[in-house]
């Protein structure tokens, strides 16, 4: 089974990606706070992160830098999310692999995780 990251600051966002997630089949650990991500990607070893870009407190490009400036973390798919329409830069500055513009589509959502959990990892 794979195991999807969420984190988002947004808790009602968080609660819905992780419903729909685990109706597809995914062991899926959400998190609200940026500053856990990196432990919880540590904890967790996630196949896939769905990675909110503005996070309050931290910024989700800065954490997706860390996570494939790391030897041991840089194969992890990271899926940016955000409802900032820039996605070509945004890709750019967090070297993310993909990018879900918010609000989402149920379908979209899940069809670009699961193609990227086959991808990476």
């Amino acid at each position: 089974m794979k195991r999807i990251l969420v984190v988002d600051d947004n808790k009602d966002i968080l609660q819905v990606v992780q419903i729909i997630l685990q109706m597809r089949g995914f062991d899926v650990k959400a998190i609200w706070r940026g500053e856990e991500t990196i432990q919880a990607v540590n904890d967790f070893s996630p196949h896939v992160i769905l990675l909110d870009v503005m996070l309050g407190e931290v910024n989700g490009i800065d954490i997706c830098n860390q996570i494939k400036s790391n030897p041991d973390t840089k194969d992890i798919c990271v899926i940016m999310f955000s409802a900032h329409g820039k996605r070509e830069e945004i890709l750019k500055q967090s070297r993310g692999n993909s990018f879900i513009a918010k609000p989402f589509d149920v379908h979209s959502l899940t069809d670009i995780i699961e193609e990227e959990s086959n991808k990476c990892n």
